[in-house]
């Protein structure tokens, strides 16, 4: 169930075409794939948007409809997540935030919810957007995040799922950071508990393939 149908009773947001103003305030980029998508995502910002359960739809200033149908593809505590495909033909995710976590977007932003669009890949690029009345267009000022801080973020995340009993949690975020440092393993030391999550990743070296254990083996 996306955001709008926590604002409005879902068939009268489907029938009546209910739109709000998408105020991008933040980016993430981790890694330079599928540019042409970031930029046709960042396009949207201040444009006019409606979500449903198979749809996205988008109205920008330049006066561009979009349509784009969407598909369900995993819930958690937090968060919903849609399957979308752009013009270019690459897909993108589209998440939106459920409970506690709708809550605290639309109290920090002062707004009426929010959502992200980004790469398939976690480990490339997205955007996110708090959503406002179609006549409360904000002056934002977009915050950049580039791989440190994606990379930070797993290791947080890996500890975090150990701490708490979820070892899926620090294998799964573990392999996402591990192609982030292909290049150069090392500089993992530079990053906040790194020590402790190198030292359980090379103490269960069986959970990762070929390529991970290499890259693990390097730092």
């Amino acid at each position: 169930m996306g955001i709008f149908d926590n604002l409005f009773n879902k068939k009268n947001n489907h029938e009546n075409g209910v739109f709000y103003r998408a105020n991008l305030f933040q980016k993430n980029v981790a890694s330079q794939i599928e540019s042409d998508s970031l930029e046709i995502a960042i396009s949207f910002h201040h444009s006019l948007v409606s979500i449903d359960e198979k749809t996205f739809k988008v109205k920008t200033l330049n006066s561009k409809d979009f349509n784009f149908p969407i598909r369900f593809s995993e819930k958690d505590s937090f968060t919903t997540t849609n399957i979308g495909k752009f013009e270019n033909g690459n897909e993108f995710r589209l998440i939106q935030p459920i409970g506690l976590s709708l809550d605290m977007a639309k109290s920090k932003n002062n707004a009426l919810g929010g959502f992200t669009l980004g790469s398939l890949n976690p480990n490339g690029w997205a955007v996110h957007f708090f959503l406002t009345h179609k006549d409360d267009i904000r002056q934002t000022n977009v915050l950049s995040k580039g791989s440190d801080e994606q990379i930070q973020k797993l290791i947080q995340g890996s500890m975090m799922g150990i701490k708490f009993g979820l070892p899926n949690k620090f294998i799964e975020f573990s392999k996402r950071l591990l192609p982030m440092i292909a290049n150069n393993p090392s500089q993992l030391y530079d990053f906040d508990e790194s020590e402790e999550f190198i030292h359980i990743m090379k103490s269960n070296l069986e959970v990762y393939d070929l390529n991970e254990r290499n890259i693990i083996n390097k730092i």
